[in-house]
């Protein structure tokens, strides 16, 4: 038990010589590191868009968008996230998908920019194939191509959600 005091001083030692606000501290503790036993899920407006986009993105891939009609049959999946990267739905929902956060000085707070700037340049053909990639082999993306198979490629649309986005 007293090994246990010891390892938090210096944490509290070090928070005593800042002007950290103990309410910000305590809600950046609760955001980082969950209760025992459970999975923090961020429901602002920004972390529900980004999960959305592990399901575009993999039902994208699912449905061989951007795939040529000649290849539709023996196309390898990473060619098929190739073509899927290039095609011009991806650019378009990639933008919209990753706004950036910008101060707005006429109305005094935060605001989400998806126009002004074409995110999509910003990274090369390789790096948006292999970021698709990672979702389509992540565990989201496994959970979700067992769904687009029950559903032939269809996303659903219930009452009931299926998954957590």
């Amino acid at each position: 038990m007293g090994d246990d005091k010891d390892k938090w001083n210096n944490v509290i030692e070090y928070l005593r010589s800042t002007n950290a606000d103990p309410k910000s501290v305590l809600n950046l503790i609760k955001n980082t590191w969950p209760v025992k036993g459970k999975k923090i899920v961020k429901s602002d407006d920004f972390n529900v868009v980004r999960r959305a986009w592990t399901l575009c993105v993999v039902h994208g891939i699912y449905n061989k968008h951007g795939v040529p009609k000649k290849e539709l049959k023996k196309v390898k999946i990473t060619n098929q996230i190739l073509y899927f990267v290039e095609c011009e739905g991806y650019r378009i929902n990639y933008n919209l998908f990753h706004p950036i956060v910008v101060f707005n000085e006429k109305l005094k707070k935060k605001e989400y920019n998806t126009s002004d700037e074409n995110l999509y340049a910003k990274k090369t053909h390789l790096q948006h194939a292999k970021n698709c990639r990672k979702l389509w082999d992540s565990d989201k993306g496994k959970e979700l191509r067992k769904h687009f198979k029950r559903t032939k490629g269809k996303i659903p649309v219930s009452y009931r959600p299926i998954f957590d986005l």
